[in-house]
């Protein structure tokens, strides 16, 4: 029985499309690898030349740049943008992406190219099978990709229009992802720069008579916040469920861990804020919860509205500085103290713009498994 997928285009006349055939990729396409001009040579760098590396395949713009010189006395080959861009090794090992710049890459991306196939087409082909691939090649995060191992890969592939059709209808929902992306992008920046005008105290709110509330203040961590002892609420992490009752915190940058039915570890405070004291990442919570790490700090605002000091340490955080205890800097700080109520008002409209940008993530990351749930139909 032939193999196809359970989603399927058909032509202008409504008619099935002719069947998918298996190929092997070094059969239909042609690839290339690039280098790296000597770093010691001054002569080699900030030329004209958008130097891809493989954390850019995807973007726009380059850090690097080489001369012409570099390009000649190196293995560094040019690209055209259009071509399809695959990363061999790096952080980003398995992904791909359609080249949006001309450029020239290094030995950690392989340009694939190929007059018989769509290139969008293989490009979600290869994002949809990133994970099974990696997960062949590259056991426990260890080694690398090749053209060779590229090359060797099989697929089935329909035929060129069907081929193309999938491709399109990919890039539209493609296009929308996009558009989301820069509404939150464009969103988190509105935030960002409130928060400076505020925090500056370039704007300042009003009472209900439209009157000026009290300067501020300035006071020390110890007469905002106490500290919350954790161990008495901690589990192991092996006790952490992807199910439960209650939700786990930790010092990750998710905002929760997982879940557990320990109801003895329980943690009723709140709200809380919680500061990663390795990772200095700081989440504000108002149910019960239990702790699932080390290094996790509980801090309960015993004088001032919590959601307002949250968005204060967001605004002046904690810099982080390699895998060390942190909280001590948090503790050194002083923190800006205005009134209750301008505290409230404050609180209160960035927690409308932190809203939206929830409703935004969440359309988002929607958007994004609508596509994967497509891409599991599409391809084989």
């Amino acid at each position: 029985m032939m193999a196809v997928p359970k989603l399927r285009f058909k032509d202008e006349h409504g008619e099935e499309f002719l069947g998918w055939e298996e190929k092997k990729l070094g059969d239909v396409c042609v690839t290339f690898s690039g280098g790296t001009p000597s770093v010691t040579n001054s002569t080699y760098y900030n030329g004209c030349i958008p130097f891809i590396k493989s954390g850019e395949i995807n973007k726009s713009y380059t850090e690097a740049f080489l001369t012409e010189k570099g390009l000649k006395n190196s293995s560094a080959k040019l690209v055209k943008k259009g071509d399809l861009l695959y990363a061999l090794y790096g952080a980003t090992s398995g992904e791909s992406g359609i080249s949006k710049i001309n450029g020239a890459i290094n030995q950690a991306i392989l340009c694939i190219k190929s007059d018989i196939l769509d290139l969008k087409y293989l490009k979600n082909l290869l994002c949809f099978n990133k994970n099974r691939i990696t997960g062949m090649y590259l056991q426990g995060g260890q080694g690398n990709l090749s053209a060779e191992i590229i090359k060797s890969l099989k697929f089935y592939f329909p035929s060129s229009p069907e081929q193309t059709k999938i491709a399109n209808f990919l890039s539209a929902i493609d296009e929308k992802i996009s558009h989301i992306n820069k509404k939150l992008d464009l969103l988190k920046q509105y935030k960002k720069g409130m928060m400076q005008k505020i925090f500056n105290q370039d704007i300042r709110f009003k009472d209900e008579n439209g009157e000026e509330f009290p300067e501020w203040e300035e006071k020390e961590f110890n007469n905002v916040f106490s500290t919350i002892p954790s161990k008495k609420y901690q589990i192991f992490s092996t006790e952490i469920n992807e199910v439960g009752q209650f939700p786990v915190l930790d010092q990750s940058q998710a905002l929760i861990a997982g879940y557990s039915d320990q109801q003895d570890k329980v943690c009723h405070i709140s709200p809380i804020i919680v500061f990663g004291d390795h990772t200095t990442v700081v989440k504000y919570f108002e149910k019960p919860f239990i702790v699932g790490a080390d290094g996790t700090k509980l801090l309960f605002c015993h004088n001032g509205i919590t959601k307002f000091f949250l968005y204060v340490i967001e605004f002046d955080p904690v810099i982080p500085e390699g895998y060390k205890r942190h909280f001590s800097l948090l503790r050194e700080k002083n923190f800006p103290f205005p009134c209750i109520e301008e505290q409230t008002k404050i609180a209160n409209f960035l927690s409308a713009i932190d809203e939206k940008i929830a409703l935004v993530e969440k359309q988002l990351a929607s958007t994004r498994e609508y596509k994967k749930g497509l891409m599991q139909q599409l391809f084989i």
